[in-house]
Parts: structure tokens; sequence; C-alpha cells
């Protein structure tokens, strides 16, 4: 597995100072690192272990990013836990590829599995959010002994498909269960207009995705719904928790990533990137899974999270009391449950 660390006379590349909001202590700390792996650049967060506990390589969902675990992490490395943590394709100073072909799973789990060789790390537990959950998944397929635990947030495990992510297919499974269109955002997020479209309104789309789980039923989930609250210009009040810092840290942040490279990942989910690549790996995975599935969650309630359970023999399913950003709204309660379970399991 080839991997090329970004090293010169000069020393490492220094972060573009205007791409993150670095007056948050989050973005400035000495472990975040660059690195060329398999080709691609990354910008990566990096923190030790101690003693004898394992690394955690958590993988962030759309469009948050990794700010989406900045109050997660400290919880976990207070306890030794070594915590990898990278901007994945699309976001901030890792690279930003056009070609869907780029972000396919395949690609994206061998660049890091490189990166973790970089880290002279072997094993890692897996945590994975929104579309982070799916990329986790397969780097468990891929790379089943370099994968101690799997647990994913918000968007279950879903097995290898015959093609890509179909939103209208998906719709007649869980519409009658649920009583609406729970995923047809992913198609205007799929789509060509949608990047521009969601820079020009990006203060209403900021509300939109921290507004309550109603408004998440009724003006982002169903199929047009979210294009029609950009045009209204519909401001929705967000939940209490999300304060104006955070929410300001969250808009700059994306103002400087641009949506074009994260909504990428929705293209390449819907195409037919991923099919030839897993039409091999086992739908079947091996290891102690966490999943933990949010009240409050909009996108894939807990009524969902059945369909996952006979693709494990080891699983465990959590509903905690938050809304879809479950990282962020109780960052507490949510280490408390993973650093649990992880004891549970030795």
């Amino acid at each position: 597995m080839l991997y090329i660390t970004c090293v010169s006379v000069f020393g490492p590349p220094v972060p573009d100072p205007s791409l993150h909001p670095m007056s948050h202590p989050f973005f400035s700390q000495d472990a975040w690192k660059f690195g060329t792996f398999n080709g691609t650049r990354y910008h990566y967060l990096s923190i030790k272990s101690t003693g004898s506990k394992p690394y955690i390589l958590l993988l962030h969902g759309f469009p948050n990013g990794p700010f989406g675990y900045h109050a997660f992490i400290p919880l976990l490395t207070e306890k030794g836990y070594g915590v990898i943590l990278p901007e994945l394709l699309g976001y901030g100073d890792t690279h930003k590829p056009d070609d869907i072909k780029e972000y396919a799973y395949k690609k994206q789990t061998g660049e890091l599995a490189a990166l973790l060789d970089a880290e002279s790390v072997d094993s890692v537990v897996l945590v994975g959010h929104d579309f982070g959950s799916p990329l986790a998944a397969r780097f468990a397929g891929y790379y089943p002994k370099r994968s101690l635990a799997l647990i994913l947030a918000s968007t279950p495990y879903a097995r290898p498909a015959p093609t890509g992510l179909n939103p209208d297919f998906l719709h007649t499974v869980f519409k009658p269960l649920l009583g609406y269109e729970n995923i047809g955002h992913v198609k205007y997020f799929s789509s060509p207009l949608a990047p521009k479209q969601l820079d020009e309104h990006l203060d209403i789309f900021v509300g939109l995705l921290y507004s309550s789980v109603e408004d998440w039923r009724t003006r982002l989930c169903p199929t047009g719904a979210l294009e029609k609250s950009l045009q209204e210009r519909y401001v929705a009040p967000v939940e209490p928790w999300f304060d104006e810092a955070n929410r300001k840290i969250l808009t700059d942040y994306l103002k400087k990533t641009g949506l074009t490279g994260p909504t990428a990942w929705f293209r390449a989910a819907v195409s037919n990137v991923n099919v030839e690549d897993e039409s091999t790996l086992d739908p079947h995975l091996k290891l102690p899974y966490l999943y933990i599935s949010p009240e409050h969650d909009a996108t894939y309630p807990p009524a969902v999270s059945k369909f996952q359970v006979p693709h494990f023999a080891d699983i465990t399913i959590k509903h905690p009391a938050t809304g879809h950003w479950v990282f962020e709204e109780d960052p507490k309660g949510t280490a408390d449950t993973v650093l649990v379970w992880l004891q549970s399991k030795g």
C-alpha cells in the first residue's frame, strides 16, 4: 500500500488561515497534519493513544465536516483513546476532485488505510456519522483485520447493492412505514444545480439543517421540499442547543469549502461507481456493531433500524433523545454510550 507524506526542506504544508475559522481552538491544534496517501492529499487530526487504548477513526458527515466531532473528541482522548479524524474528500484542505469516481468507497478506504500506515496504526475502532457511516462500513468490509469494532450514527448500515443509491425505490419501502419521504433531499443534493444554489442560500440551508424534526419532515426530506424552502427563503427556527457561535463557525467553514466537493458524495452515491467493487464484499460483517439511532432524526428514524439486524451477529442499537446531529447536540451522552459499549466489548 503506497503512501507519501508531505515533507520538504521547508517543513510541512501550512494550512490556509482563510480556510478555517481559526479562532476556534479545534482548528488550531498542533495535532492537525497533512499527508498524501495513494496520491490523494489529506488534512487530518491525529492524537496519540495512551496506555493500551485503541485508536478511533472518526469519519464525518455532510456538510458539517470534522467540526461535528469537536466536542466529542476530548471525551475520548481524556480516557486514553487515540483519535484520527480526516477531513474527507471535498472538504477543507483535503483534495476536492471533480471526478465522482474519486469518491468510490474502495478508493477512499484504501487512502484511509494508507493514512493509518503512515501513523503506524494497525487497527481501529470505526466511527461514522451521516455520510461517514457508509464509508466506515465499507472500511470494515474491505479491511476486516484492521477493524476492531463499528459504530455508526444517524445513518444505518446498508449492504452492498447491485445499483447506486435510489431514493425513489427506498421511498417505496420507507414511506409506508414512516408516513413521509425521508431521503428525497438526496436527489437534490446529487443534482448539478445544488452546489451553486446552496452556496447562494447558505444561511437558509444551515438553518434548515439545524431546525426541528418537524421541519426536516416537511421542509427538507421530501422530494422537492428543500428546493422549495430555498426558493421561498424559508427561515427555519434552529434548535436551542445550536448557538450563534457554532452557526457562524459552520457557515464560515462552508463558505470557504464550498458545496461542490461535499455534494459530490451524493453524485457518486446515486451513480454506479461502487457497484463493481462491492460485488464481492460479504454483506455480513463479523465485528461488534453499535448503531446510534436518534429518536428525533427524520432521515433514518428508529423504525428503520431493524433492516440492518440480519447482517450482524453482534449488534447493539441505542436511541438517544436527540436529533440528527447527535455528536454535537449531546457529546457527553454520546461519549458515555460509546465508552460503556467499548468497555463491554473488551
